[in-house]
């Protein structure tokens, strides 16, 4: 009889706290974000998470329709989860190593928000391009 090797994922109890308490996290600050406008950024790389804890809480949260990638001195990705306002903001380096990853409640995350040097670039550049072209 030929055998098989069935793999089984064994739930490490203390994961599936802190995924249940970073859920009730996330929840606490979703009110304050929404009686205070007050947004909150966790920090998963200070946590005691691994990746099967990251793994579970991904597959909680899912993902909405919202995702974003930014390039600059290396790779950002960003994505809304399946709950309005909770993002998973992931950081990497030039070498596409994961150096920092987030949980932000916002209604949009700071590193996706345009900043006001640039935007007063753009309003001189676009009134050069209007005057250049008449």
């Amino acid at each position: 009889m030929q055998q098989f090797e069935i793999p089984v994922e064994v739930s490490d109890p203390a994961q599936s706290r802190m995924v249940e308490a970073l859920l009730h996290e996330l929840a606490d600050h979703l009110q304050a974000l929404l009686e205070h406008d007050q947004a909150h950024s966790i920090d998963l790389h200070g946590l005691p998470i691994d990746d099967a804890g990251k793994h579970r809480l991904r597959d909680a949260l899912g993902q909405g329709e919202v995702s974003v990638t930014l390039q600059t001195m290396g790779e950002s990705r960003i994505y809304e989860t399946a709950y309005s306002g909770v993002w998973w903001v992931s950081h990497y380096d030039a070498e596409e190593r994961l150096i920092s990853e987030f949980l932000e409640v916002a209604w949009i995350p700071e590193i996706i928000k345009s900043q006001l040097m640039d935007v007063t670039q753009s309003a001189k550049q676009i009134k050069q391009l209007i005057n250049s072209n008449e």
